[in-house]
């Protein structure tokens, strides 16, 4: 499977659109599987970053419990 470059602000936007899609359909959450692998392991710092951006981005789509 290939990865998905997270650093680039393009794809994180794109990513947020599907988050958004599937919340106004009325999902309440979201599977995340290997979530620890978005940045290399060196990188834990940025994946904690990114899933703070994705987590805040969709409870401000509909507001959901952590």
């Amino acid at each position: 499977m290939p990865d998905l470059n997270f650093d680039n602000k393009k794809v994180r936007k794109e990513i947020k659109k599907i988050a958004k899609y599937w919340l106004d359909k009325g999902v309440d959450g979201f599977r995340l599987d290997a979530a620890m692998h978005i940045y290399p392991p060196n990188r834990v710092q940025d994946t904690l970053n990114w899933w703070k951006e994705f987590g805040d981005y969709c409870r401000s789509i509909k507001k959901m419990y952590i």
